[in-house]
């Protein structure tokens, strides 16, 4: 008769020398995976706030744009300065200016006074930096329109995003170019 061993040490051994680089190898390409895909998401969010934050930017000139009544464009086209009435009840109009200008690689939007803030920049998900800030005149063929170009990169993914327009001046008097 044929006495069967009962002992099976060596196929646990043999499970666990085949199963453990298995394993290994799955979790390092999930691990893979998984920074692949963070830092895609990352820059997919740095993209979309450098978006958002250009198109607000250029949003803001429009609405300024459309409601001055002088503007006066200087150094070269990097700094535009917006005349406009505003409306209160009590005083009647007074007049109000914003200036937009590049300093290093933020935008500023200040007042004539001297104080200004960065409008672009540093954000919470992603830095941004303006590449080219571009305003000029149209003139003379159209005197009534302002090309407007902002020209930014995102510090984290380093695409670039660029918007231009041209925007129609309804209410202004006098346009200076320096």
């Amino acid at each position: 008769m044929i006495k069967r061993k009962n002992n099976e040490c060596g196929f646990v051994f043999l499970e666990l020398a085949v199963g453990l680089p298995l394993i290994i190898m799955l979790l390092w390409t999930m691990n893979s995976m998984f920074a692949n895909t963070w830092q895609k998401c990352k820059f997919a969010m740095a993209d979309f706030v450098l978006q958002q934050e250009m198109e607000l930017v250029m949003a803001r000139m429009v609405e300024m744009a459309k409601i001055a009544y002088k503007v006066d464009i200087k150094n070269n086209g990097s700094s535009i300065t917006f005349y406009y009435y505003e409306f209160t009840d009590f005083n009647g109009p007074q007049s109000n200016t914003y200036i937009y200008f590049q300093r290093g690689i933020l935008l500023h939007r200040g007042v004539t006074s001297g104080l200004s803030n960065p409008i672009t920049g540093l954000d919470m998900y992603s830095s941004t930096a303006v590449n080219k800030f571009y305003c000029r005149l149209l003139a003379p063929e159209h005197p009534n329109l302002l090309h407007i170009t902002l020209d930014a990169k995102s510090l984290v993914s380093q695409h670039n995003f660029t918007l231009t327009t041209e925007v129609f001046m309804r209410g202004y008097q006098n346009l200076h170019n320096e």
